[in-house]
């Protein structure tokens, strides 16, 4: 009896150690090339931010935006299969749209800031950068939409939550100056200014033939008392959507409705043949 209990004493340690698994078992060597090429890739990309920052405070936008181009060109292939990669493209494509929107080229700083949503989904600055790029082009229902896509996929405690929400209220807040400018230019009731600022801000090609008909019934004068404050708006909407003919045009309609004749002229000069093409020149 003593040996068969030895014996089991033995065999026991034995059976444990076989049902042990490897602690740490190697990496193949081609995931840990494919880790190291990545690493590198970043480390690549952070090199060219830092020089892109620094032409960006320059106002040297141009330079600024070729520099993060040759960081976006470091990342794009290893994006898919490295976070870091991706976490710092998506700053990439950020960064580029702001300097793009430094070089007055707001439809590229759009594809930028859509771009970093599709490598993130949840990358809140590419949704805010987007809304932005839609209000400065008077795609007023476009910058709702995303901001809607990214308030769903958000919560309160999001670190983004109070510069969405701020955003969203910008939106709403041009939305309704829109609405107002265009029925005291046009001379039209609330509906049907409201239907007219909705598809005008729906894309950039707005129902041009629409407002023309608006602007013909509306050529009654405008008080003076009642002029300034709809100037203030118009000018409003011209500052955050500058690169939008709509309210340049309007503009220029409320001083012709206001009767500052010398304004409107000099407002209607200078007005492109875009914004002519409202068929607002008076």
């Amino acid at each position: 009896p003593h040996r068969s209990a030895q014996k089991h004493k033995q065999t026991v340690p034995r059976v444990q150690q076989q049902q042990q698994p490897a602690a740490h078992p190697q990496q193949q060597p081609q995931q840990q090339q494919q880790q190291i090429l990545a690493q590198t890739a970043v480390r690549h990309a952070e090199q060219w931010v830092e020089r892109a920052k620094v032409s960006w405070e320059r106002n040297s936008f141009e330079q600024s935006e070729a520099e993060f181009t040759q960081g976006i060109h470091a990342l794009v292939d290893w994006a898919p299969v490295d976070d870091a990669a991706a976490s710092l493209l998506c700053q990439l494509y950020n960064h580029r749209a702001s300097a793009r929107l430094g070089l007055h080229k707001p439809g590229a700083a759009l594809e930028d800031a859509l771009a970093s949503i599709r490598v993130k989904k949840k990358f809140a600055k590419g949704y805010l950068r987007a809304a932005t790029c839609y209000i400065k082009m008077g795609q007023l229902v476009d910058a709702g939409q995303v901001l809607d896509k990214v308030l769903d996929m958000s919560s309160a405690n999001s670190p983004h939550w109070k510069e969405l929400m701020g955003k969203k209220k910008q939106v709403e807040g041009l939305s309704t100056c829109l609405v107002r400018v265009l029925a005291a230019a046009f001379g039209s009731d609330q509906p049907t200014a409201s239907a007219a600022a909705h598809a005008a801000a729906s894309s950039a090609a707005a129902p041009a033939a629409t407002l023309c008909q608006m602007a013909a019934a509306g050529r009654a004068a405008l008080a003076a008392a009642d002029a300034e404050p709809l100037l203030t708006d118009a000018q409003a909407l011209v500052d955050d959507m500058p690169y939008w003919d709509l309210p340049a045009a309007l503009k220029s309609w409320l001083l012709l409705r206001a009767g500052k004749l010398d304004a409107a002229a000099t407002a209607s000069a200078a007005l492109s043949p875009e914004q002519q093409n409202w068929g607002i020149r008076g």
